[in-house]
């Protein structure tokens, strides 16, 4: 009875559901690893519709008690560890790769390391984002090595919010990755990847005040990182503080101008401006930091066009000359909806986002925060055309 008074409450866990939220698991997990591995769990005499519970300092207990049984960290492996921390921060192709290779390293002298797991899920993720790995290739790699580490360790947050962000931008899962992402900051409210991490899942459901708040928690963490200082310009620019992101942006650009997110952050000021020539000038330099050779003929015509007839001549030159890179493979469903957008014709820019979607684009994303579909997200029968796609329907 003593026990029952002191642990009820928030301290009891009174169902198999319970039980895996508080690991940040499925209840199929947390079945498995009572029977395996000695998860304290209890059984109500009689059953009925909630036979199991458990109380939470005997689930913390049992997880220490795991942790320790990996054994404690040699000098060998946490020195490599914290050298792939390390080069996976560093967010280069390069740099990345070797981390991967590092993690390796460790989990083949600690098998159970869990934070080597995640850190090589981080680094399998930011592959996909620097385009070096492609989503199909990069996604599951991060993914297996995450499940990994929470198979581990539930409690660790990296792994958490690696799994959060496949499920939010790789499975358009949008409420499982945004609910995964708010448990991995619960668990550590410390963690800067997973605060910048949930702030840029936010900022591209619509919720760019949300998100400007866990930026802030991010950027207090790791006030050098380029990645979080470019994620904080994006959601500056949502919440209508263009000439604040702007300086933010272009302060980055001269400290690294071979770093292609900053580019993309003053195209989009650019657009909402009407700068068009700005937005090309833009667009060419990006397209030549990422070693784009298609991008060229695409931006002479677009120059051509504003020539000639502004905004619209832009657009419709832009068009023709994408259609065969697009055709090719060269350029992204997603950038001929952006170019769509422009032209203000919402049947297909709803089409080729909805392709962008199917293909599992990275760039799609960017949709919410795009001024390019400006016009088009104001269009009832665009709004319903994405009514059923894990984009928002956002307008203005």
């Amino acid at each position: 009875m003593a026990e029952e008074q002191t642990t009820n409450g928030s301290g009891r866990l009174n169902s198999w559901k319970e039980i895996a939220a508080f690991f940040g698991r499925d209840e199929r997990t947390v079945k498995r690893w009572e029977h395996q591995r000695g998860l304290p769990v209890r059984r109500i005499p009689g059953g009925g519709r909630s036979p199991v519970y458990a109380y939470r300092h005997d689930l913390e207990t049992w997880l220490r008690h795991e942790a320790k049984a990996a054994g404690p960290a040699s000098p060998q492996t946490k020195d490599l560890y914290l050298n792939g921390v390390y080069l996976w921060q560093k967010r280069t192709p390069a740099s990345l790769r070797k981390a991967v290779e590092i993690f390796q390293q460790v989990i083949a002298l600690a098998p159970k390391d869990a934070r080597a797991h995640a850190g090589l899920a981080t680094a399998y993720d930011l592959l996909v984002e620097q385009d070096v790995l492609p989503p199909e290739q990069g996604f599951p790699l991060a993914k297996a090595a995450a499940e990994r580490a929470i198979a581990l360790d539930a409690r660790l947050a990296q792994a958490q919010s690696v799994l959060a962000d496949i499920e939010f931008f790789w499975l358009r899962q949008t409420e499982e990755g945004l609910r995964r992402f708010a448990l991995a900051c619960e668990l550590d409210p410390r963690s800067a990847q997973a605060l910048h991490w949930h702030a840029e899942a936010l900022l591209y459901a619509g919720r760019a005040d949300d998100a400007l708040v866990e930026i802030a928690k991010a950027q207090a963490l790791d006030p050098q990182s380029r990645s979080i200082l470019t994620a904080k310009a994006l959601i500056l620019f949502r919440t209508g503080s263009a000439a604040e992101a702007e300086a933010l942006l272009e302060q980055l650009i001269a400290n690294e101008p071979d770093y292609p997110p900053p580019y993309w952050g003053l195209i989009f000021i650019a657009l909402a401006r009407d700068d068009h020539e700005r937005y090309l000038a833009l667009w060419q330099i990006l397209f030549e930091v990422r070693g784009l050779g298609a991008g060229s003929a695409i931006i002479a015509a677009g120059r051509k066009g504003l020539a000639i007839d502004g905004r619209a001549g832009m657009a419709e030159a832009m068009l023709a000359a994408a259609e065969p890179h697009h055709a090719s493979g060269a350029v992204t469903a997603y950038y001929m909806a952006h170019i769509h957008g422009l032209r203000n014709d919402w049947r297909n820019a709803a089409r080729f986002l909805k392709q962008s979607l199917a293909k599992r684009e990275d760039s799609v994303v960017d949709y919410s925060v795009d001024p390019a579909f400006r016009a088009v997200q104001a269009n009832p029968q665009f709004q319903d055309q994405l009514a059923a796609t894990a984009l928002p329907a956002i307008s203005g």
